[in-house]
This record gives structure tokens, sequence and C-alpha cells, in this order.
């Protein structure tokens, strides 16, 4: 700025509608929250972790209701029926039967 703007600068009048206005402060939490909101990635990320999260927590509704089994169970000395045949999960040696 050239010095023949400051004094101009300084005699002009104030007026009510040159004075800015109290604003309020935004908190870093509200301008992460603004900020990501405009990253779409992300928010697109987070709803596959809240998904994954919310599986997890229902995993033990799962294995009762729907697998009839319980977290501490063993199946590794189970059988299965496998074309009319009674087949042990596990064999005597250690060897599982594999997919079938």
């Amino acid at each position: 700025m050239s010095t023949e703007l400051l004094p101009q600068l300084a005699r002009r009048p104030a007026s009510p509608q040159d004075s800015p206005r109290p604003v309020a402060g935004a908190g870093p939490y509200t301008l992460a929250f603004r900020r990501l909101r405009r990253d779409r990635v992300s928010l697109a990320f987070g709803a596959v972790f809240l998904v994954i999260t919310a599986m997890c927590l229902a995993a033990p509704l799962y294995a009762h209701h729907i697998a009839h089994t319980g977290p501490a169970d063993n199946h590794v000395t189970d059988t299965v029926q496998i074309g009319g045949q009674t087949r042990d999960v596990v064999s005597p040696d250690g060897l599982p039967i594999g997919p079938t």
C-alpha cells in the first residue's frame, strides 16, 4: 500500500455496518467434522467400518441362534455325513477331511 492511502483510511469514519460482528469460534471437533463430511471416501470406509463392527457385535447371536454352537465348543472330534457315510471331521492322524 502506498503511504498516500494510509491517511485516507485513517480518516474514514466507521459506520455500524463496517464494524465486524462478534463471531463465535468453531471448536476443533466442529472443524474436523466439517472436513470429514467433505471427504466422501472417508465416509464410505467409515460406513464399512461400522458394518464390520456391527457384524462382530452380532457374532454371538449368530453362533447361538443360527449355528447352534458356543464360543468354547470344540467340533474337531465331531462326525459328518458325506455321501451317506459317517466320517470324522479330523482323522485320528490329525488330518482334516478337506473340502467336501
